[in-house]
């Protein structure tokens, strides 16, 4: 009896020791993993699941014990939640658990918002199953996007990789198994986030020189990619040099490329005789400046200088923003108090015969005609370089009259693109409104190479043209749909 007093004693003493290690050395698991921005989906971390209990001798998982508190930490830029799914643990046992910070249940998923959680009361004695649970970060998606686009366009300016494979934050998420105030588990899980190096892959190249302002230029792209295969309108975006993959020979294929870039005019190569089968074929593209259309306004009601001007400024503002190509270059005469004027000009395309053979007209270029009337503005049929533009107008009536004059006409209701799929009143040929700012990459086309369109008439432009041109309305080989757009702007 004595000797088993003896050794019972001696349990005691190593049971002391033993459960005083527990209280300063905590088991923990920690996961780090380098992650490509790309890859970024909501996440299980592999080998996750996480016991509640303590990881050391006479501390273990499901031994009995005091409760068991976790704190949870949620960190990065990215991370919005982490969601906690619990195996063998009740609803009504999460139920008398407490919470203080961001945590809430859904039924044994407990999730958990950014910043600190403490979830006390895990009683893990007894002879039910181990509760564990298995985590799942939730990221925010539109972060993600940005963050893609960002690397995307650092790519696309010829960044080194060193400066593009940089850190770009990290996700983290901590989960501290805690007896009173001593942590006695730590499951860390850390996702590094990088910008992973793209695959070199064999490509065509088209290689944009004098591109000013470094501008994510938008490409259309017609040309044969298969044995059978013709490209049409296939869309790329870049500043300087582009990989279009595999572009062969011709063949029956339509191949041509046209390029539209903020401060530079459009170019139009077609055809384009240069593609081999090898993908090592490079299409330089010399990028040449912004078109400018010369432009006379006729001041026919007394005070509009200021507004004209205004209006001049804006319709540039929209024509380069959306890729264009071109700009207008004004003359601003005032003939508010000349005799004869507004009786030759009258206030719509009625007059265009005896505007064309006065003193009013200068041929060759467009002609505004500001006049006292209560209408917004019009482009005459009979003569595309007559513009007129009455006292209801707003401040984007200019540009979309301008639109009329190079083609944007009259297939639908007097070209304009009310209630056409693909577009919405933001664009700048919606008849009526305000709020239009937008031009898609189908009308920048059509208005630079139709051979109606009064850029060309005029011989402001000597590129190729379309002849016949294309209709809004007409989509084929060699005319992109009106509504075709390149996003983002």
């Amino acid at each position: 009896m004595r000797q088993r007093r003896h050794q019972i004693f001696w349990f005691a003493v190593i049971t002391f020791i033993l459960c005083g290690v527990v209280q300063v050395s905590a088991g923990r698991l920690d996961l780090s993993t380098v992650l490509c921005i790309d890859e970024i989906i909501d996440l299980e971390p592999e080998r996750s699941w996480i016991p509640v209990g303590c990881e050391v001798v006479d501390c273990c998982p499901g031994c009995p014990g005091p409760p068991i508190d976790w704190r949870i930490n949620v960190r990065g830029d990215l991370l919005e939640a982490v969601v906690l799914k619990f195996e063998n643990l009740a609803p009504e046992q999460a139920s008398q658990l407490g919470i203080k910070g961001t945590g809430r249940w859904e039924g044994t998923n407990l999730q958990v918002g950014k910043g600190e959680t403490l979830i006390s009361g895990f009683n893990v004695g007894g002879s039910s199953a181990l509760p564990v649970a298995v985590p799942r970060l939730v990221v925010n998606k539109e972060g993600v996007r940005r963050l893609q686009q960002t690397a995307a366009g650092e790519a696309d300016a010829g960044k080194s990789p060193a400066d593009q494979d940089k850190d770009r934050g990290q996700m983290e998420v901590l989960v501290e198994q805690m007896i009173g105030d001593y942590v006695v588990n730590e499951f860390r899980f850390i996702y590094r986030i990088t910008r992973c190096p793209r695959p070199v892959l064999p490509s065509d190249k088209i290689d944009l020189d004098n591109n000013t302002t470094n501008d994510s230029a938008v490409i259309l792209l017609d040309g044969r990619t298969g044995s059978t295969t013709c490209a049409d309108d296939t869309i790329f975006r870049g500043s300087d040099i582009i990989d279009v993959g595999s572009v062969l020979t011709n063949g029956a294929c339509n191949s041509e490329v046209a390029v539209f870039s903020d401060d530079n005019a459009m170019q139009f190569l077609t055809p384009v005789n240069s593609w081999t089968d090898p993908t090592t074929d490079v299409l330089r593209v010399n990028m040449t400046p912004i078109l400018h259309a010369p432009v006379t306004f006729w001041l026919v009601r007394a005070g509009e200088l200021a507004r004209a001007t205004g209006d001049l400024a804006n319709a540039n503002l929209l024509y380069n923003s959306n890729n264009v190509g071109i700009a207008f270059d004004g003359t601003f005469q005032d003939i508010s108090g000349t005799a004869g004027a507004a009786n030759t000009i009258g206030t719509g395309c009625a007059n265009i015969g005896a505007i064309a053979g006065s003193a009013f007209f200068t041929p060759n270029r467009l002609n505004v005609y500001y006049v006292d009337s209560a209408f917004t503005g019009v482009n005459c049929t009979g003569n595309r370089n007559i513009i007129f533009v009455g006292t209801t107008a707003n401040n984007q009536t200019l540009a979309h009259e301008f639109g009329h004059s190079f083609s944007l006409s009259p297939a639908n209701s007097g070209g304009h693109t009310n209630g056409l799929p693909g577009f919405d009143g933001t664009n700048i040929m919606q008849g009526g409104g305000a709020g239009r700012t937008h031009f898609s990459e189908g009308q920048a086309f059509r208005m630079n190479v139709n051979v109606t369109s009064t850029i060309n008439v005029n011989g402001v432009r000597t590129g190729p043209v379309r002849n016949p041109a294309c209709a809004p309305l007409t989509t084929s080989n060699i005319c992109p749909a009106l509504a075709l757009n390149a996003t983002p702007k």
